[in-house]
């Protein structure tokens, strides 16, 4: 019986360090993505998205991806306006 208890403590107890990652890494991923660091944003959702794999995490991907196209298809506007094509 004690054997159990402390199986069950310990899945418990990982249980708390997974959400705990899960958490951070999309509050982390937060901050950095209203920070306009889209790349390291993305990487702290996918860390998140591999612990839960759930919607939320799914469309804050998306976002990141999303801002990343548009950020380089505004450089890529802004360099063929200045006629710089190398």
């Amino acid at each position: 019986m004690q054997i159990l208890k402390e199986q069950a403590e310990a899945v418990k107890k990982a249980q708390a360090e997974q959400k705990k990652k899960y958490d951070n890494a999309l509050a982390e991923g937060d901050i950095l993505f209203s920070s306009s660091k889209f790349e390291i944003a993305k990487l702290k959702y996918l860390t998140a998205f591999e612990i839960e794999n759930n919607v939320l995490v799914q469309s804050k991907i998306d976002l990141c991806d999303k801002a990343i196209c548009e950020k380089l298809i505004s450089k890529g506007d802004s360099l063929y306006n200045a006629n710089q094509y190398e």
